[in-house]
C-alpha cells in the first residue's frame, strides 16, 4: 500500500471553516484512492515574544527565523512513498525541513500544494514585505527537493524549474444538503446571498453599489441581500457604513457567522448567491472557489465576477458572469438571469440539475484526480 503523510497548519477540532475542512477533506478523498495516511500539522510557535499577536509578526519578520510555525523532523516520517504539502508561506527552517525528508528518503515524492500561485496574496503591504522576501527567497531552494507543486491554474507548467500538478477545491457532498424550493415566480421580491469571511476579494460592496445605483435610478424590485460571515479585516465595518450611507438598512441584513443547519435553512429563503466579485483584486481571473462548489451542491444559481474553473467556458444556465473589475454590475441585468433562470425550468428542477453536476465534478476523487494519478505513477 501506498503510504503518505500530510503537512498543513490545521488541527483536528479547529473550526470548520473551509480551509480548515478542505485539509481532512484532502486527506480522506487520499483515502478512498487507496493510501495509507498520516496528518502532521505545524508546530505553533507561541513562546516568549510570540505569546501576542504584535509579537508573532515582530518575530516572523526576523531575518532566519521562521514565519509563524514549523515542522520538526521525526524519524517515523523515514518509509513513506510521498509528502504532501499545503502551503501558506516559506522560510529557510521550511526549506531545510524539505531537504531533510529528501536527504532521508530521496524516492519519495514531495508535493506541495500553492493555491495562490504566482500570488502569495496575504502577503501584501508593507508590513508583510519581511515575510514575503523571506518566501521568495526560500522559493529558489526548492528545485532538487520538490518533486510536484499542485496549482489551480492550468496555465503555469512549471514554478522555479519544478512541474506542476493541476488540481481544483472540492467538497465533501454528503455534509451539504439541497436548499428546500420557496415557490420562486417572478416574484417582486428577491433574496440574494453571500458567504465569506469578507476579504476584498470577495468584493461584495461591487453589489452593494450596484443596489444603491438601482434604487437611485427607480428600480422597484425589492432586494434583500444576506451577508453571512465574518472576518479580521475592515470589510465588514465597512460594508456596514457603505449600508447606512446608502440608505440600504431595509436591504441588507447581516447574519453574522452561520454554519451546518443555521446556514442551510438560510439557503432555502434565498434565489441567488454570489460568488468572488473582487478576484480582480487578487490579481485572479480564473476562481476554483469552495464557495462555487457549495452553491451548485446546494442548487442556487449564483453570479460570479470571474471564470469558474469547473465551467472554463462558462456556459452553465446557472451562472452569471460580470465584468471582473472595479465597475458597478448592472443590478437589472443580474434580475434579468435569476427570473429567466426560474422562467426556463421548475426550481426543483434547478436545484436537481445543479446537486447532479455538483456530484459529477466537485468531488475532492474528481479534482484531485491528477495528483493522485502521479502519486500512483511510477515518475
Amino acid at each position: 500500500m501506498i503510504k503518505g503523510i500530510y503537512f498543513s497548519q490545521v488541527r483536528p477540532g479547529e473550526t470548520a471553516q473551509g480551509a480548515v475542512m478542505k485539509v481532512f477533506d484532502e486527506i480522506e478523498a487520499m483515502k478512498r484512492a487507496g493510501f495509507e495516511m498520516m496528518h502532521v500539522n505545524a508546530e505553533p510557535l507561541s513562546s516568549g515574544l510570540r505569546r501576542t499577536h504584535l509579537g508573532k509578526g515582530v518575530c516572523a519578520a526576523i531575518p532566519f527565523t521562521c514565519v509563524f510555525s514549523e515542522f520538526t523532523y521525526r524519524p517515523e516520517y523515514d518509509l513513506h512513498d510521498f509528502y504532501y504539502f499545503r502551503f501558506e508561506a516559506a522560510d529557510c527552517r521550511f526549506t531545510s525541513f524539505l531537504k531533510k525528508l529528501k536527504e532521508r528518503n530521496p524516492n519519495a515524492k514531495i508535493i506541495i500544494e500553492f493555491p495562490d500561485y504566482p500570488n502569495t496574496y496575504w502577503l501584501k503591504g508593507f508590513v508583510y514585505l519581511p515575510l514575503l522576501l523571506k518566501d521568495i527567497a526560500a522559493r529558489r531552494k526548492y528545485r532538487g527537493c520538490v518533486d510536484r507543486f499542485a496549482v489551480l491554474d492550468p496555465q503555469y507548467k512549471e514554478i522555479c524549474g519544478v512541474r506542476t500538478l493541476n488540481y481544483m477545491n472540492g467538497i465533501d457532498i454528503s455534509r451539504i444538503p439541497t436548499r428546500k424550493p420557496g415557490g420562486y415566480a417572478i416574484k417582486d421580491r428577491i433574496d440574494v446571498i453571500g458567504v465569506s469571511t469578507m476579504f476584498p476579494n470577495h468584493g461584495y460592496d461591487r453589489f452593494i453599489l450596484s443596489m444603491a445605483e438601482y434604487y437611485k435610478s427607480g428600480g422597484k424590485r425589492k432586494i434583500v441581500f444576506h451577508v453571512v460571515g465574518e472576518g479580521p479585516g475592515p470589510e465588514l465595518p465597512r460594508y456596514r457604513n457603505m449600508v447606512k450611507e446608502y440608505g440600504l438598512a431595509d436591504n441588507v441584513i447581516f447574519e453574522g457567522r452561520r454554519v451546518g443547519e443555521d446556514l442551510y435553512s438560510l439557503f432555502d429563503k434565498c434565489d441567488l448567491a454570489l460568488e468572488c466579485l473582487g478576484a480582480f483584486r487578487k490579481g485572479l481571473d480564473l476562481s476554483s472557489s469552495l464557495k462555487s462548489r457549495e452553491y451548485f451542491a446546494v442548487g442556487i444559481p449564483f453570479v460570479t465576477g470571474c471564470v469558474i474553473d469547473l465551467i472554463p467556458e462558462m456556459d452553465s444556465p446557472y451562472v452569471m458572469k460580470i465584468a471582473n473589475d472595479e465597475s458597478i454590475p448592472d443590478m437589472e441585468q443580474m434580475l434579468i438571469f435569476a427570473d429567466s433562470v426560474y422562467r426556463k425550468e421548475s426550481e426543483e428542477s434547478v436545484i436537481a440539475n445543479m446537486r447532479r453536476f455538483a456530484e459529477e465534478n466537485c468531488t475532492y476523487d474528481h479534482t484531485l484526480g491528477e495528483v493522485i494519478e502521479y502519486i500512483r505513477s511510477g515518475r
